[in-house]
C-alpha cells in the first residue's frame, strides 16, 4: 500500500521514508537526504500537489526536506506543503529550514490538525527519545480506501493499537539491537504476530539489521516494508507514441522474474527503441494478473492497451505470441501494468489528434465550420452519458454520471472547447444535423447537447443547438439516465 524510498535506520545507507499517491497528490512521509535523488526521478510534472508529512526532526527523517522544497520551488516553479504533527514540531522545522537557507515564501507549512484531506485521518503522539518528548508522532491515513497506520520512530506500541483492526496496513519500526529507544524485535515480535492473526497486515521498517530481522520473521506473516523501484522498458515507435500521447495507459508484459519486481507506485522509464534518447517516465498505479493474453484481452479495456477505435478489430491475443511464446505465457502468466492517468486523459489524448485514424480538436473545429464532418472524432469532442448504447468505443468515451460530466465541462481546455465548437454549430446555415454529422452521429450530438444542457443550464448554447438541430426535443434516454443517477 505504501512504497518505501528507504526502510533503514539512522546508520543505514537509505533512511526510512515512504509515499503514496492519491488523486494526483504525492504524499511523502518523512524526507531524509537519501530520499531526494529518488523523488527527483519521479514524473513530478504529472503531480498536482506535493505533501511531506514529518514524524519528528531527527536528521534521518527530515534532512532532505530543504533540498526537496528548493527543487520544487526553483525547478517545478511551485510550492510543496510541509505537514508538521504539532505546533512545536512546526516551529522546530521552520528553524531547521531557515538555517538551510530556505525562504519562507518558497513553501507552505501547516499543522496536521489543520490538514483537510480525504487521505488524512490523524497524527498519533508517541514516545521515542527524552529530548524529543511530545515531539514524536506517527500517522493514521486513508490510502485508496484502506486504513494505514505508520508509527514513525517509537519505543512503545500502545498509542497505535486503537487504530488497528482487521485489514489495516500497519507499518511499524523495529530494531534488532535493543537500544531502549526503538521497538526491539525480540520483545515485540509476539505482539506483532498476534496482530497478524487478527487480520492486521504488518510491515516492519526503520531496520538496523535487515538480514537478521528477515530471518527472525521468516516463519510469520510479517513482511519487510517494500522498496520503491525505478524500472526501464523499451518500446517500438507506435506503442511509445501511444504512451506519450496518453491513450495507451496499460502496458502488456510477460510476468517473468524481472516483471515480478514491478509494484504499485513504482516508476517505469520507457525509451524508444529506435532512439533511446527519447524517454518518458510513468508511475505504476495497478497490476492486473492473468494466466495468458487471451484472458487479458477479454477483461481489460483494449483502448487503454494502445489500440485505437479503428484497430480494435485487429486486437487478437495471438498477436502477442510474436513477443512471448505460448509456452512462456503458460510458464510465467501475464500482466497488464496500469500507468498513471487522469480521468480526463483519454479526452485530451483524443483532442491532441495523435490517435491513429482519428482527428483532433482543430480538425473537428474546421470540419464543423465547413458544415460537414468528414473524419472521426465525435466520441471525445461531443461525449454523451454512459449507458446509451452497446457500442464499445462510444461507451468507452461516455461520461460516467454527473460528476464526470461536470469535470469535463469545468476542465480548462475541454469545457472551453465544447462551448466553442457548439457555438460554431449555431453559425451554420443548415438546421439538419444529418447533413452535418450523418445519421448515427446526429443522435450522438443530441445526446451530448441534452446532457450538458442539464448539467450546465446557465450556458444557453446547448439549449440553442437543441432548438435549431433537434426541433427543441431532448434525448429521452439521456434524460432517463440523468433522472436515475443525478
Amino acid at each position: 500500500m505504501l512504497s518505501f524510498l528507504g526502510n533503514g535506520s539512522a546508520f543505514a545507507d537509505e533512511h526510512n521514508s515512504a509515499f503514496f499517491i492519491a488523486e494526483r497528490e504525492l504524499v511523502i512521509i518523512d524526507c531524509p537526504a537519501t530520499a531526494f535523488p529518488k523523488i527527483k526521478k519521479m514524473p513530478l510534472g504529472n503531480i498536482d500537489e506535493i505533501y511531506v508529512l514529518i514524524t519528528h526532526t531527527h536528521g534521518d527523517h527530515c534532512s532532505g526536506l530543504g533540498t526537496l522544497l528548493q527543487y520544487v520551488w526553483f525547478m517545478l516553479k511551485r510550492k510543496l506543503t510541509v505537514v508538521a504533527p504539532s505546533e512545536e514540531v512546526e516551529s522546530d522545522l521552520l528553524t531547521i529550514l531557515k538555517t538551510e537557507g530556505c525562504i519562507r515564501d518558497w513553501f507552505n507549512i501547516l499543522t496536521a490538525e489543520k490538514l483537510n484531506k480525504k487521505w488524512f485521518v490523524s497524527a498519533i503522539p508517541t514516545y521515542h527519545v527524552d529530548f524529543l518528548k511530545d515531539k514524536c508522532f506517527g500517522y493514521c491515513l486513508n490510502v485508496c480506501g484502506n486504513n494505514v497506520v505508520y508509527t514513525g520512530d517509537t519505543r512503545i506500541i500502545e498509542p497505535y493499537l486503537e487504530y488497528l483492526h482487521e485489514g489495516t496496513y500497519f507499518y511499524t519500526e523495529i530494531a534488532y539491537i535493543d537500544s531502549g529507544v526503538h521497538l526491539h524485535i525480540e520483545k515485540f515480535l509476539p505482539e506483532l504476530v498476534k496482530l497478524t492473526k487478527k487480520g492486521v497486515k504488518v510491515f516492519v521498517m526503520h531496520l538496523d539489521n535487515e538480514k537478521e530481522i528477515e530471518n527472525i520473521i521468516k516463519d510469520t506473516d510479517i513482511k519487510i516494508a517494500p522498496l520503491w523501484k525505478f524500472h526501464r522498458m523499451k518500446l517500438k515507435k507506435r506503442p511509445f507514441g501511444a504512451v506519450s500521447a496518453g491513450y495507451k495507459t496499460i502496458e502488456l508484459r510477460l510476468l517473468d522474474e524481472k516483471r515480478k519486481e514491478v509494484k504499485k507506485w513504482d516508476c517505469i522509464e520507457f525509451s524508444l527503441i529506435e532512439n533511446q534518447e527519447m524517454k518518458i517516465v510513468k508511475f505504476v498505479t495497478d497490476i492486473y494478473n492473468f494466466p495468458d493474453f487471451k484472458e487479458l484481452y477479454k477483461n481489460l479495456p483494449l483502448l487503454k492497451c494502445g489500440f485505437s477505435p479503428f484497430t480494435l478489430d485487429e486486437a487478437e491475443p495471438e498477436h502477442m505470441n510474436e513477443f512471448y511464446s505460448p509456452e512462456k505465457q503458460k510458464l510465467y502468466s501475464v500482466i497488464g501494468i496500469q500507468l498513471e492517468e487522469s480521468p480526463m486523459q483519454k479526452y485530451l489524448a483524443g483532442h491532441s489528434g495523435l490517435i491513429p485514424d482519428c482527428s483532433g480538436y482543430e480538425k473537428a473545429l474546421a470540419e464543423i465550420r465547413s458544415g460537414i464532418k468528414t473524419s472521426h472524432w465525435i466520441w471525445y469532442i461531443f461525449p454523451q452519458i454512459r449507458g446509451l448504447t452497446n457500442d464499445y468505443v462510444t461507451e468507452y468515451y461516455a461520461l460516467d454520471g454527473k460528476n464526470e460530466a461536470l469535470e469535463f465541462y469545468n476542465h480548462e481546455i475541454l469545457g472551453k472547447r465544447l462551448t466553442e465548437i457548439t457555438n460554431e454549430l449555431l453559425n451554420l446555415p443548415t438546421d439538419d444535423p444529418v447533413v452535418v454529422f450523418g445519421r448515427t452521429d446526429a443522435f450522438k450530438l443530441r445526446a451530448c447537447m441534452t446532457l450538458f444542457s442539464e448539467i450546465a443550464p446557465n450556458n444557453e448554447v446547448f439549449e440553442k443547438v437543441i432548438e435549431k438541430f433537434c426541433m427543441g426535443t431532448k434525448d429521452e434516454d439521456t434524460l432517463n439516465i440523468i433522472s436515475e443517477t443525478f
